[in-house]
């Protein structure tokens, strides 16, 4: 089934192609220099017509398909409010998730009043079971506040391997890694399925669509530092490129004329005995 994000997509290819081919076929109208016919300036004359009548159509459709692609996305991420990710989890082929979920709430954020029952839905999501990267563990909570519970007291995992995410759609999801990569990691943030971004200023702003992303990529371009240069495992480093003004042992540390000539040895009274 093709969701409402890739039917947007296609209407955008589809107005960017139509408009192309339109632009194409008027350049080489006008830049005819025969005299045209009365035919081909009937012709002319009517895809002029043609073309200001099905741009706007166009323009319409795709706005109506990104308000229903933002209305969708809203009504999914509503039905998330209550869910979270925890990732890095062990995994192993017989295990309870919802008893490794309670044991992380209970051990590692210290919630101690947790109850197990407390869990709606505890379940790994992703492909087969991968014995070096565990699979997230989806976790749906019986009541907003309890979640929001958790969701408060993730600071406390932060010398631990274990993450805790929240359940962002696809689209926001997207659009939360854009902006990470645009700004930093450490000026973005999600809360209740909103993406927060702090700008260079320290003002806070919230996102829930491409296009308001796009509007703050363009009024705040190149935030984020350049990531630096990736190293192979292995490599070493560079060596230090020797210090100019070293002196070795054998040289004199004072200065020669260009037309001194260098002094005799003096021999020792016992070579000379």
């Amino acid at each position: 089934m093709v969701t409402t994000q890739e039917l947007l997509e296609q209407q955008r290819d589809m107005e960017r192609m139509i408009g192309t081919r339109m632009d194409e076929f008027e350049r080489k109208l006008q830049s005819s220099n025969t005299p045209m016919k009365p035919e081909l300036e009937d012709l002319s004359r009517d895809f002029i017509i043609f073309k200001d009548s099905v741009m706007p159509i166009l323009r319409l459709m795709h706005e109506q398909i990104a308000g229903l692609a933002r209305h969708v996305d809203e009504m999914d991420s509503q039905s998330r409010h209550n869910a979270l990710l925890f990732t890095g989890i062990k995994e192993e082929k017989e295990e309870d998730p919802a008893a490794l979920v309670s044991h992380t709430i209970v051990s590692k954020l210290g919630l101690t009043d947790f109850n197990h029952s407390a869990i709606s839905q505890c379940v790994r999501i992703g492909g087969v079971l991968d014995p070096v990267k565990p699979r997230p563990i989806l976790v749906r909570f019986s009541n907003p506040s309890l979640r929001s519970q958790v969701w408060d007291s993730k600071k406390h995992l932060k010398a631990s391997p274990i993450v805790i995410r929240e359940f962002l759609t696809r689209t926001r999801q997207h659009i939360f890694m854009r902006a990470r990569k645009h700004f930093g990691i450490r000026a973005c943030w999600t809360r209740n399925g909103a993406i927060f971004v702090q700008l260079p200023d320290s003002s806070r702003v919230k996102i829930v669509s491409e296009l308001e992303l796009n509007q703050l990529c363009s009024k705040h371009p190149a935030v984020a530092p350049a990531a630096p240069a990736h190293k192979p495992p292995g490599s070493k480093p560079a060596p230090k490129a020797a210090s100019s003004r070293a002196v070795t042992p054998t040289q004199s540390s004072a200065p020669k004329s260009s037309g001194a000539q260098p002094a005799p040895t003096t021999r020792s009274k016992a070579a000379a005995a």
